[in-house]
């Protein structure tokens, strides 16, 4: 079995462990797959939080609006966290960071009115991949479908750009079944 990432996620924000870099680097002491962060975005304009995201390899940053509007309908972010600090954070973060930097972007009805603007803003951004996605799990929302989501992706022409729809679904083994089952928070 080989092991592409080490991913730093889950049940909650990893950029509100105040010892994320710190994490980051044990592994790598003990480790020889690359790290990497999944993020919702709400810390990037936080100096301590780029730096601390700096040690990863893989950064995957979350990006479903184009302006203050569209971010509270479809993110319903907690009172004070702003989209124009979010934007200004990740560029800023991506100008230095010296990994590699994926946006990502869930795509449904309350948003897709915004696909162009969204890609707009990722062009500006340039980063190395953008993932493209649409709730496919039970969760209350209803998926855009293949071809609707093939034609957003058109709008991000130019750069990295994958679709759910278009990746390869990969077998991934638990280490155990106990062990996912508590990840997931179920036992």
């Amino acid at each position: 079995m080989s092991i592409d990432y080490i991913t730093f996620s889950g049940r909650g924000e990893p950029t509100l462990a105040k010892n994320l870099g710190s994490m980051i680097n044990a592994v790598k002491k003990l480790r020889r797959e690359s790290i990497a962060v999944i993020t919702n975005s709400s810390l990037m304009n936080r100096q301590d939080v780029q730096e601390e995201l700096s040690s990863a390899d893989f950064v995957i940053a979350k990006l479903d609006a184009s302006s203050q509007g569209s971010f509270v309908l479809v993110n319903r972010p907690f009172q004070g966290i702003e989209f124009d600090a979010i934007l200004e954070g990740i560029k800023e973060f991506k100008r230095h960071f010296q990994g590699k930097l994926a946006l990502q972007i869930m795509f449904m009805k309350e948003n897709v009115q915004y696909a162009g603007e969204i890609a707009c803003i990722t062009k500006d951004i340039c980063p190395d991949e953008i993932q493209i996605n649409t709730p496919l799990r039970p969760c209350g929302v209803e998926p855009l479908g293949r071809e609707e989501l093939s034609q957003i992706k058109d709008l991000f022409g130019g750069l990295n750009a994958i679709s759910v729809y278009e990746s390869r679904k990969r077998y991934v083994k638990p280490i155990s079944d106990e062990d996912t089952l508590k990840r997931r928070g179920k036992v």
